[in-house]
């Protein structure tokens, strides 16, 4: 079954609509430099859902074919090309993490009972749980089958444990969901496996391929650009627009999701106030009027500052990472990275 070519990302000239709002001045050049590379991406992207099942590229497409900013295979084959490498194995190890994020977001959307992703209804809401899992496992498989091709057990070893914390950090997240009393430490470690694990190891990687001195840079790099991005998504589910978001806000306040923002509010709310979020949170018993009160009292407590301002340093401690290396396109372009994620909250 044939499967529709996914958002060209890679030419933002084309862009319309939301997704033109994602495309921010300050990803362009990121976008620009491996435009040509990110169509192969894509094309082995297409080539891993051929399937005669026609289940699989169905699912499958929905979900790639749907856009999102492609920041994980963008970042491996950035830092693998500012480490000077010069092969090809960048392109399929970065189609291999594209499918592992893409299968955890299935399963995600699965956990969290999700209405949309980017914009566009989740896959469960149209073929089922079922058909969500088994084809978020099958990414998974494709994914492995790639790995062992390129045949370096550094590499298969690198990308299975990054795996493995992904899914220890689903099942923390699972164990906690409904939980008030969460600790920081322990909500910064969910975050740690979910998301920043995956853009540690996708800039790992690349220099990991490379026989780079500086790997451990890259990773530090990776950690501190992705637990921002998830900080920043905190945020903005309470402050942005569908448009940007791709997905309507108060997504994680309607799911029931305990992030950083409640964490702090909890910790300085009145009784009253903890009354609201048990029964909005924990119960989700909710009004249509409960969004709008949950954000007047984070506002209250200025929530959304300081965890700004906890993105932003570990945004700086991402650009310091960096040092190491000279001055060039690439590099430039990972730090306009870093102030794209910083500016969506202006």
């Amino acid at each position: 079954m044939s499967l529709p070519s996914p958002t060209p990302l890679f030419a933002p000239e084309a862009q319309t609509g939301s997704e033109a709002t994602d495309l921010s001045p300050l990803l362009r050049p990121l976008l620009q430099l491996f435009s040509e590379e990110m169509v192969q991406v894509d094309q082995i992207l297409c080539q891993a859902l051929s399937h005669p099942t026609d289940l699989i590229p169905q699912v499958g497409g929905h979900l790639i074919s749907s856009g999102g900013k492609r920041l994980r295979p963008m970042l491996l084959l950035a830092t693998a090309r500012l480490c000077h490498y010069t092969g090809q194995e960048h392109l399929k190890l970065a189609s291999c993490l594209e499918c592992i994020h893409n299968a955890t977001l299935l399963h995600d959307d699965v956990m969290d009972q999700s209405l949309l992703r980017r914009g566009k209804p989740t896959a469960h809401r149209i073929w089922g749980t079922p058909a969500s899992i088994v084809v978020g496992d099958f990414l998974l498989c494709r994914a492995l089958e790639w790995m062992t091709e390129i045949q370096s057990w550094p590499i298969v070893r690198l990308v299975n444990a990054m795996a493995t914390k992904i899914i220890e950090g689903q099942a923390l997240d699972l164990a906690l969901s409904a939980q008030l009393d969460v600790a920081e430490h322990t909500y910064f470690d969910v975050i740690h496996l979910k998301t920043a694990w995956l853009f540690q190891t996708a800039c790992e990687l690349g220099a990991l391929l490379a026989h780079h001195p500086h790997q451990d840079n890259l990773r530090r790099f990776g950690y501190h650009a992705g637990m921002a991005f998830q900080l920043v998504d905190d945020i903005l589910d309470y402050t942005s627009t569908p448009e940007i978001l791709g997905k309507n806000p108060g997504q994680d306040f309607q799911e029931g999701k305990i992030t950083l923002p409640i964490i702090r509010a909890l910790a300085m709310g009145t009784v009253e106030e903890r009354g609201f979020w048990k029964r909005t949170l924990q119960q989700k018993k909710q009004t249509p009027e409960d969004f709008e009160t949950a954000k007047k009292i984070l506002s209250a407590h200025k929530v959304f500052e300081s965890v700004g301002a906890d993105a932003q340093t570990h945004l700086v401690a991402a650009q310091h990472a960096l040092h190491v290396f000279p001055s060039c396109a690439i590099k430039d372009a990972l730090a306009d990275m870093l102030s794209f994620i910083c500016n969506q909250l202006s």
